[in-house]
């Protein structure tokens, strides 16, 4: 049996130790679950497309003009800025940011709100934002425990 000499390198590369968090506690999920990147994902598209209709509905008011085109114009302000809202949310959310997390319940929420609304007014685009919205809700609350505390 040969002794190795401490300056000489052990055949066999060493694992390093494991890291120690402090007072016990353990480290959280290093990836992030298909299911939050799919709500980010959905985020991303419903986000994308309140923020187009927000836009939209800002320059048709505009064009319209008195009460109708008023009100036109305060909508597409709130949708456009649910879709901004959304968005950020979704990038968020993608780096398992907890703030990510609470601004997307709170997107979905509102959103879900408004498009149980527009179901009952004939929208039929609304029922797919409505399970869209549900969706992202379900999401964020069933994975909560991969989210970092600021």
């Amino acid at each position: 049996m040969s002794q190795v000499p401490p300056d000489e390198p052990p055949s066999r590369p060493v694992a390093p130790p494991p890291l120690e968090q402090p007072l016990g506690s353990t480290a959280g999920p290093t990836t992030r679950p298909g299911m939050v990147t799919a709500a980010a994902i959905v985020l991303f598209v419903v986000g994308g497309l309140y923020a187009l209709l927000g836009i939209l509905a800002i320059a048709g008011g505009s064009a319209l003009g008195g009460d109708l085109g008023g009100a036109a114009v305060l909508f597409g302000i709130l949708y456009a800025a649910i879709g901004a809202a959304a968005i950020y949310a979704g990038v968020q959310i993608l780096g398992l940011r907890d703030r990510g997390r609470i601004v997307g319940l709170i997107v979905g929420g509102v959103g879900a709100l408004l498009a149980l609304i527009s179901v009952f007014t004939g929208a039929i685009l609304a029922i797919i934002f409505l399970a869209a919205f549900g969706f992202v809700i379900y999401v964020l609350v069933t994975h909560a425990r991969f989210f970092s505390k600021p």
